[in-house]
């Protein structure tokens, strides 16, 4: 009886690609199909995300009107500053359409550029301090909101922007007792045209700005600018400004610096080598 034939066993499988196809990059990564995106890192989410935790706030404003305030100073007797839509925008045509309607041509006497660099920010030259007034106070209406101007700084009189820090956190009721206090100790050194607070999700971090006017006026007898400022008869908040001079971040006074303090304790440690 004949035994059956035997199948042979398959032959290995070539390894080397059949002719003709393309071969594998060494530097390809080997990604498995189907496999899931990669989530993006942590550094990568903090770069891509947008902090809208610092913001400000203006408590204490003379313009009264909320609008951001051009802080510049005017070139003619009787004239206000306005932001504009930029070029190209089709608003812009729009903008000045209802300016001519709210200050026509007699009222309103002539419209420069505010800066050589600036082609949104314009000084707009009115006939008389009454009319600066309305634009400012009263403003006119423009897509949908009414549009206030910025006064015009007197060339005479001197502006600071302070930055203070150390602003109380207790002691008033609300926003605008601490503008009055503010107004009220500031009183001495000049006069207060603007308060603005940095607030941290919605809740004031002691620090902000304040924008103040020095008249010419020598009546007034008003007292150099120092940098620690008297807020009540325990507290006291610091201020900045370009140009303060020397000052100490030890004490606190003018007119010298941390290393020349004498109220500076002194080191007494020495080295253990001597």
């Amino acid at each position: 009886m004949a035994l059956p034939a035997k199948t042979p066993p398959p032959l290995p499988r070539d390894p080397s690609p059949p002719p003709g196809s393309p071969t594998p990059s060494l530097n390809t990564p080997s990604t498995p199909t189907g496999s899931p995106p990669l989530s993006p890192s942590y550094v990568a989410a903090a770069v891509t995300s947008v902090d809208n935790s610092c913001t400000s706030r203006i408590i204490g404003s003379i313009a009264g009107n909320g609008a951001p305030r051009i802080w510049k100073e005017g070139s003619s007797p009787f004239s206000v500053f306005y932001e504009v839509p930029a070029e190209g925008n089709p608003l812009r045509p729009l903008f000045f359409e209802a300016l001519n309607t709210a200050f026509p041509l007699g009222v309103g006497r002539g419209l420069t550029y505010a800066s050589r660099t600036s082609r949104t920010s314009f000084e707009f030259h009115l006939v008389d301090q009454e009319a600066c007034s309305r634009a400012c106070q009263v403003g006119f209406p423009f897509n949908g909101r009414t549009v206030f101007a910025s006064p015009a700084i007197p060339s005479t009189f001197k502006l600071l922007r302070l930055r203070v820090s150390r602003l109380p956190l207790h002691g008033y009721a609300d926003f605008d007792e601490l503008a009055e206090n503010l107004r009220r100790c500031l009183a001495i050194y000049g006069q207060v045209q603007e308060i603005s607070l940095n607030l941290k999700y919605n809740y004031p971090d002691g620090t902000g700005t304040i924008h103040m006017l020095r008249p010419p006026n020598p009546d007034l007898h008003l007292r150099h600018l120092e940098h620690e400022i008297k807020y009540n008869e325990t507290t006291t908040f610091l201020a900045t400004w370009a140009c303060m001079g020397t000052h100490c971040t030890f004490c606190k006074e003018m007119g010298h610096e941390k290393e020349a303090c004498t109220k500076r304790p002194k080191e007494t440690r020495t080295c253990f080598r001597c």
